[in-house]
């Protein structure tokens, strides 16, 4: 008869009810059967006695099957190996189970259930901690573990000298082995130490409330009250992350190491931060019932459905002691769990440059008023919370940390080499930007790194008026500073740009250099906005007086050529009645202004041109072209129509090439 999946029925989650699994007996070959029923911790003094199983999930792949009340369940092969072991063949067992005993299909359930796993662990009559199969090395070193106990037992006081000696004695060269007993001993417990139970979250409950513990590695079983010792015993020094795991075994560990002073929240998380979970919360979950504060909080109560996110912002703010709970999923933090981890060492500090970045006043006012708090800390590029927050524009937290007068306000980060000053110019954030420069010690002219871009340069880049206005009214600020990379000056980029406003600003100066070139196209300001077409910025400058007007760039086009290239009639005229153009100015290629014109087909252009009575018709490029014989190939008969009239007589038209 074919058995049908185990479906569980639901729990009281109004009271502190539990599943036990009694474990049918059986041989190592037998199939596993099991009965499942219901119990009460608040029923257990004088109740049902059970054991609870300490293990590791391993793969979460369902790939075992055992039989629960008559119906089949799938569990993991890791599990079913542990059921093999611990089951007897004389009689049943009762145990609870974390896989088998909770529905971990029922958020709310599992929600439930980790709210008591403290007093689960706590009640059994002891802890079995699986470590997984044996091997001869580890069987060798059980061994050694359970005969140090024998001697041990009848020892009145400190037993760990007495085993000091025991252990002296029997390292001696094995008979036939020609090994140290004490470096096989170290060989074994080294590979139990590494263990996969050891770096698992969940253990650390189970272990920590265990009354009694017992470490099972295959068919070989220790106290763990012995087990904890045998390292410092044997001179082997595990793994911190290991040995804080071994702290809190029951026994002399957990007396005399540092889980009996301090047991608080922050120090559980920095000492098993190397931890592993299948959900990540449970880094932060596991932990609560066995801290000795934020066991009583009703803020970090175990709940699945919040998203990490909000796990890890009510985590911070319960070891900050911050009063502010706003619950927005993006208030001050946005971390990774991993990140949360690595910045507890300074949580203040870090969570300051977060918050100053996000633009959270009040928490920003609450932290500073921390004592010890670092103002002027760093994050992994470098950059203080006054950066943060000038880049993004907190024009709030700007202002309380420079009212702190500890902050620097040049302080560069290591990313972009950038002082608060340069990367909130860039940004348009004007408010930041006056704050920062009432400050006398600011440095206006601060470049960047190695581009030597300073904000005045990048405020004129980018448009932003008010910031390049509120930056020339310093009297130090220097309006022709280059980039390093290609020698572009602040108006370079606002004319090319067509930021006429702030053309018109910096025009305004006296020092502004109205013809400085950049280095890879050798265009001045000028030339720069006749490209692009920016006819209002093109008019300013000519305005000036001080333009070369007839300036190359590096194919040798100046804006009279390039005008009439495009076809801009506009800045054609506006040329042209300077009366400084030069009309019949070649490029590298020998081709003038009417020669593009005529090609392109601009007839308006053509027309002004001629109309001036000093354009040579007749000039040919470098392969021989003519503007008429290069119209006439292209086929603008307005444009050679137009050539033909100006031109004295037929016989001296050139038909080019």
């Amino acid at each position: 008869m074919e058995m049908t999946p185990y479906n569980y029925q639901p729990i009281d989650l109004g009271r502190p009810g539990i599943r036990l699994l009694r474990l049918l007996q059986g041989t190592l070959a037998d199939d596993i059967q099991c009965e499942l029923f219901d119990a009460w911790i608040d029923l257990f003094e004088g109740g049902i006695p059970y054991d609870a199983l300490s293990y590791t999930w391993g793969s979460m792949e369902m790939t075992a099957t055992i039989t629960v009340n008559g119906n089949t369940m799938q569990i993991t092969s890791n599990l079913l190996v542990a059921l093999q072991h611990l089951r007897f063949e004389d009689k049943d067992r009762i145990l609870w189970i974390d896989a088998i005993c909770i529905n971990q299909a029922d958020k709310k359930e599992r929600g439930h259930q980790v709210q008591q796993m403290g007093e689960i662990y706590k009640e059994a009559e002891q802890v079995i901690i699986w470590l997984g199969k044996g091997t001869n090395q580890t069987d060798f070193t059980m061994d050694f573990i359970n005969q140090l106990y024998e001697q041990s037992t009848g020892v009145q006081g400190d037993w760990r000298l007495s085993a000091q000696l025991w252990i002296h004695r029997r390292s001696f060269i094995q008979p036939g082995s020609g090994e140290f007993n004490i470096v096989r001993w170290r060989e074994g417990m080294q590979l139990m130490l590494k263990q996969a139970w050891f770096q698992r979250i969940w253990i650390l409950q189970e272990v920590a409330n265990a009354r009694v513990a017992i470490i099972l590695c295959g068919k070989r079983s220790v106290s763990a009250r012995i087990f904890t010792q045998i390292p410092s015993l044997i001179r082997l020094q595990p793994e911190p992350h290991c040995q804080a795991v071994l702290d809190i075994m029951p026994g002399l560990s957990r007396k005399e190491s540092w889980w009996g002073q301090t047991r608080d929240l922050h120090t559980l998380l920095v000492k098993f931060r190397k931890s592993k979970a299948t959900d990540e919360r449970d880094i932060i979950y596991a932990l609560l019932g066995i801290s000795l504060d934020a066991c009583k909080s009703n803020i970090l109560l175990p709940d699945y459905t919040k998203s990490s996110q909000q796990v890890i912002q009510d985590t911070a703010s319960f070891l900050l002691s911050c009063p502010i709970q706003d619950q927005s999923p993006d208030n001050f933090l946005d971390w990774s769990l991993s990140e949360f981890l690595i910045n507890l060492d300074s949580l203040s500090n870090a969570v300051l440059g977060s918050a100053a970045e996000k633009g959270q006043v009040a928490m920003v006012k609450f932290l500073l008023a921390i004592e010890g708090i670092e103002v002027e800390s760093k994050d992994k590029y470098n950059s203080t919370p006054l950066f943060r927050a000038a880049q993004n524009g907190h024009d709030g937290i700007v202002k309380l940390l420079l009212e702190t007068a500890q902050v620097d306000v040049n302080a560069k980060d290591r990313k972009y080499y950038e002082a608060p000053l340069l990367r909130a110019a860039e940004n348009g954030h004007d408010r930041v930007v006056r704050l920062l420069l009432e400050t006398a010690q600011v440095d206006v002219n601060a470049k960047s790194e190695p581009n030597n871009e300073t904000p005045l340069w990048r405020a004129a880049k980018n448009g932003h008026d008010r910031v390049v206005r509120l930056l020339l009214e310093t009297a130090q600020v220097d309006v022709n500073a280059k980039s390093s990379l290609n020698d572009e000056t602040p108006l370079w980029w606002a004319a090319g740009n067509g930021h006429d406003g702030i053309v018109k600003l910096l025009l305004e100066t006296a020092q502004v250099d109205v013809n400085a070139k950049d280095k890879t196209y050798y265009e001045a300001p000028l030339l720069r906005a006749a490209k692009n077409g920016y006819d209002a910025v093109f008019k300013l400058l000519l305005e000036t007086g001080l333009v070369n007007i007839n300036a190359k760039d590096y194919l040798g086009q100046t804006p009279l050529l390039w005008a009439a290239f495009k076809g801009d009639k506009a800045n054609v005229q506006l040329l042209l009645e300077t009366r400084q153009a030069d009309i019949d100015a070649k490029d590298l290629n020998g081709q003038t202004p009417l020669y593009w014109a005529a090609r392109i087909g601009h007839n308006a252009i053509v027309q002004l041109l001629l109309e001036t009575g000093k354009v040579d018709v007749n000039a040919k490029n470098d392969y021989g072209w003519t503007p008429i014989s290069r119209a006439t190939a292209e086929g603008h008969g307005a444009v050679v129509k137009l050539l033909r009239e100006h031109v004295s007589s037929y016989t001296n038209v050139e038909q080019g090439a």
